[in-house]
């Protein structure tokens, strides 16, 4: 990065086996992840949205 300091080389094409490891391991977590429902989207802040009462099985 220190010779492109604008960032606009992509990396992925220098290391491809690298790129693949991190997207699998990306996905991975991302599919760990509680999914984004409307209710998430709203920005609202209630007990209904907030992480502590929000269950991936979609109860409260």
């Amino acid at each position: 990065m220190a010779t492109d300091q604008r960032g606009r080389a992509n990396p992925a094409h220098r290391h491809p086996d690298a790129f693949s490891r991190l997207e699998r391991e990306w996905e991975a977590w991302s599919a760990s992840m509680l999914p984004i429902t409307p209710d998430v989207r709203t920005h609202g802040v209630n007990g209904k949205v907030q992480a502590d009462h929000y269950h991936a099985d979609g109860t409260d």
